[in-house]
């Protein structure tokens, strides 16, 4: 006999399961997009690899100099040359720079990666070690030394074969802190000097290209939204700053037809206020009028400098001074007829004046 599905209220139960289960799926995956895409707001990027722009040797912790150190700057046939670099003994440094990466302002540097195309000579075995490699921040080697001793590739009794050797990588700083002007810095680069570890005899290295890789991270765009603002002539006002997304305990200047006048911390809701503002510019009180919100000039203006993790953001809004409302009442005076009349006073009964 053959048997139908278990039916519930008169549906086959295996149907009645497939439409749920296919809604599940749907607002799972749904689920899962919109958590990827509010966890991701930055955005991953790397520059280069980039060629040196200028070489040079420098003191280091040897005395063999490197000769035709501009040769390093692509893949060619021409080289930066240590000749002779006795047992025992170190070549200066050979120092790269100039990488031209272009890394966008505020962002999050994340890595950088160094590339070095060379050889030394040597019978059957160089070693020809590294001396140091290190990086250049701002004229100033810095950070890790990276360098091994792992033998340089034996390029024969001349330059003939070159081996391309990395250190560091897309998660490796050098054991220190690095900003986007840093790395766009003309003096950030790489040294590397060469060790001779054979009593065999002296040994040459060659140098063909250094190359620089770095891996940051964008810094989120931020957009900075300024309330108009408004007070009585030769008074105070309040000044309120929007920044979105909301971060909280970032700082925000602000300013007066173009003066600044301090600054606020942004709140958990990204909203930065600053309390009893001087209608003043240059300590003189803002005429009455309508001052129309132009950044940096007119109104109020307030900005966001930025960070490592945000981009920077500016804005400005229309500020109104109204006049100052008083009372003046004047003193009663009396003369008799014909004498000169007595001078004239008042007093102010209600507000008062500025200044």
């Amino acid at each position: 006999m053959q048997r139908s599905p278990l039916a519930i209220c008169g549906k086959p139960h295996g149907r009645l399961k497939a439409i749920p289960l296919l809604g599940l799926i749907l607002a799972v995956a749904l689920a899962l997009i919109l958590v990827v895409s509010t966890a991701l707001p930055a955005l991953a990027d790397t520059a280069g690899p980039n060629y040196a722009g200028t070489g040079a040797s420098v003191d280091g912790p040897g005395t063999i100099a490197w000769t035709n150190p501009t040769n390093i700057y692509n893949d060619d046939t021409s080289y930066a040359t240590a000749t002779n670099i006795a047992y025992g003994g170190t070549s200066e440094y050979l120092e790269a720079t100039n990488f031209s990466l272009g890394i966008p302002a505020f962002a999050v540097i994340n890595g950088i990666t160094v590339a070095i195309n060379r050889c030394a000579n040597g019978a059957f075995t160089t070693n020809v070690y590294d001396g140091d490699v290190r990086l250049v921040k701002a004229g100033t080697i810095v950070g890790d030394d990276k360098g091994t001793t792992t033998t340089w590739v034996n390029g024969g009794p001349g330059p003939g074969t070159f081996r391309l050797d990395t250190y560091g990588g897309t998660g490796d700083l050098w054991g220190t802190t690095w900003t986007a002007a840093d790395i766009n810095d003309t003096s950030f680069g790489v040294v590397v000097s060469a060790y001779n570890n054979t009593a065999a005899g002296a040994r040459s290295a060659w140098v063909d290209y250094v190359r620089i890789t770095v891996t940051y991270t964008l810094a989120v765009a931020t957009t900075l939204t300024v309330d108009a603002a408004s007070g009585t002539y030769g008074s105070t006002c309040n000044l309120t700053a929007t920044l979105s997304p909301a971060v909280a305990s970032e700082t925000i200047n602000f300013y007066i037809n173009g003066e600044s006048k301090g600054s606020a911390s942004t709140d958990g809701s990204g909203v930065a206020t600053l309390n009893d503002v001087a209608l003043t510019v240059g300590g003189i009180p803002l005429d009455v009028g309508t001052y129309t919100g132009t950044y940096n000039t007119s109104g109020v203006g307030a900005n966001f400098a930025g960070d490592t993790g945000y981009g920077a953001s500016s804005d400005a809004a229309d500020l109104a001074v109204s006049p100052r409302a008083i009372e003046v009442t004047a003193d009663d005076q009396s003369k008799t007829y014909g004498d000169a009349d007595p001078a004239l006073t008042y007093q102010i009964t209600s507000g008062s004046l500025a200044g």
